[in-house]
Protein backbone atom coordinates (compact mmCIF):
# COMPACT_ATOMS: atom_id res chain seq x y z
CA UNK A 1 0.00 0.00 0.00
CA UNK A 2 1.50 3.81 -0.71
CA UNK A 3 1.15 6.33 1.28
CA UNK A 4 0.43 9.77 0.18
CA UNK A 5 2.37 12.42 2.89
CA UNK A 6 2.51 16.39 2.82
CA UNK A 7 5.97 18.01 3.65
CA UNK A 8 6.41 21.96 3.50
CA UNK A 9 3.40 22.13 1.44
CA UNK A 10 4.77 19.25 -1.38
CA UNK A 11 3.36 15.70 -1.76
CA UNK A 12 5.04 12.68 -1.80
CA UNK A 13 4.63 9.09 -1.76
CA UNK A 14 5.98 6.22 0.40
CA UNK A 15 5.75 3.29 -1.52
CA UNK A 16 4.99 -0.48 -0.20
CA UNK A 17 7.94 -2.43 1.00
CA UNK A 18 9.84 -5.08 -1.75
CA UNK A 19 12.77 -7.35 -0.05
CA UNK A 20 13.79 -4.60 2.29
CA UNK A 21 13.42 -1.58 -0.31
CA UNK A 22 10.86 1.04 -0.70
CA UNK A 23 10.84 3.81 -3.16
CA UNK A 24 9.84 7.31 -2.82
CA UNK A 25 8.46 10.06 -4.61
CA UNK A 26 8.13 13.36 -4.56
CA UNK A 27 5.92 15.61 -7.14
CA UNK A 28 6.59 20.01 -7.00
CA UNK A 29 5.20 21.59 -9.22
CA UNK A 30 4.05 18.71 -12.00
CA UNK A 31 7.52 16.80 -12.10
CA UNK A 32 8.44 13.72 -10.48
CA UNK A 33 11.30 13.13 -8.91
CA UNK A 34 12.42 9.34 -6.97
CA UNK A 35 14.25 7.33 -5.22
CA UNK A 36 14.69 4.06 -3.56
CA UNK A 37 15.96 3.39 0.31
CA UNK A 38 16.85 0.02 1.71
CA UNK A 39 17.10 -0.22 5.30
CA UNK A 40 16.16 -3.01 8.00
CA UNK A 41 14.36 -3.60 11.19
CA UNK A 42 10.97 -3.20 12.16
CA UNK A 43 9.63 -0.12 9.69
CA UNK A 44 12.99 0.97 8.63
CA UNK A 45 13.05 1.41 5.29
CA UNK A 46 9.41 3.33 5.80
CA UNK A 47 11.35 6.29 7.65
CA UNK A 48 14.27 5.47 5.74
CA UNK A 49 11.60 7.02 2.66
CA UNK A 50 10.29 9.27 4.70
CA UNK A 51 13.87 11.27 5.46
CA UNK A 52 15.31 11.04 1.81
CA UNK A 53 11.98 12.28 0.33
CA UNK A 54 11.66 15.16 2.87
CA UNK A 55 16.08 15.95 2.01
CA UNK A 56 14.74 15.93 -1.29
CA UNK A 57 12.18 18.20 -0.54
CA UNK A 58 14.50 20.17 1.38
CA UNK A 59 16.85 20.48 -1.60
CA UNK A 60 14.65 21.63 -4.11
CA UNK A 61 13.04 24.03 -2.39
CA UNK A 62 16.63 25.78 -0.82
CA UNK A 63 18.06 25.55 -4.45
CA UNK A 64 16.11 28.14 -6.11
CA UNK A 65 16.55 28.29 -9.90
CA UNK A 66 18.05 24.51 -10.23
CA UNK A 67 16.44 22.62 -12.78
CA UNK A 68 17.94 19.23 -12.10
CA UNK A 69 16.56 16.67 -9.52
CA UNK A 70 17.57 15.80 -5.93
CA UNK A 71 20.31 13.19 -5.76
CA UNK A 72 18.13 9.78 -4.40
CA UNK A 73 19.35 8.86 -1.12
CA UNK A 74 20.49 5.36 -0.36
CA UNK A 75 20.26 5.76 3.34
Amino acid sequence: MEQTLLYRDIRYVIGQEQDGRRRWSIHPEGTTMSGIVSSSGLRGSFKSAVFAAREAIDHWLDSPGETGSPEPNAA
